[in-house]
Formats: structure tokens, sequence, C-alpha cells
């Protein structure tokens, strides 16, 4: 019974743990390709001066 509760809790904080992950490296994509279109978009503009 107990060994059930813990294997679950595990389970449970394994999938946390793997959701977690899963936003921060979302996250992160996102930033870098928030940051390169920034960075696309002030070489345009240098560019068209």
């Amino acid at each position: 019974m107990l060994e059930d509760v813990k294997k679950k809790a595990k389970k449970v904080k394994d999938d946390v743990q793997d959701k977690a992950e899963e936003v921060k490296n979302k996250t992160e994509y996102e930033a870098k390709k928030t940051k390169a279109k920034a960075e696309y978009e002030k070489k345009e503009a240098d560019r068209k001066s």
C-alpha cells in the first residue's frame, strides 16, 4: 500500500519535472526567437537608413 503511494508520488514528481523542463525549453526558444527577430529588424533599419 505505502509502496504504491510512493511510486505514484515519484511518477507525479517526475511528470512535473518533465513539464517544467518542457516549459523552460519553450520559454528559452521563444526568447531566442524574439531576440533574433529584433536583431534582424535592427539590421534592416540600419541598412535602410
